[in-house]
């Protein structure tokens, strides 16, 4: 699980080394309503040895997906272009807002 039940503007998940993988899914569920907000999933090429997590600029994958399109306890599939990535994290960009929460998971193969 990356995120559980958040809703707070720039919450962040830990990093997740995915290094030894190609093909991602970020799997998104809301609880209650989910009328605002948005989720970035973002990518660094870390070491893991420098700063813990890394502190620079992440770059994002893709846009930010709207909490409003998988409302009421609906999950949706953010399947990542294929790439090289080296460590991937999801990131609340907005605060959820409409009383409901959003969490996160991730699967790689």
């Amino acid at each position: 699980m990356l995120l559980s039940a958040v809703t707070v503007d720039e919450t962040q998940s830990l990093p997740v080394d995915v290094s030894a993988y190609r093909y991602h899914t970020v799997y998104l569920k809301s609880v209650g309503t989910t009328s605002g907000g948005n989720i970035t999933i973002e990518e660094a090429d870390w070491d893991g040895l420098s700063e813990v997590p890394y502190g620079g600029t992440w770059s994002i994958v893709g846009t930010a997906v709207a909490a409003s399109t998988f409302t009421g306890g609906a999950t949706i599939a953010v399947r990542l272009p294929v790439g090289a990535y080296a460590w991937l994290r999801v990131r609340l960009s907005d605060a959820i807002t409409g009383g409901g929460t959003v969490s996160a998971s991730l699967r790689s193969a």
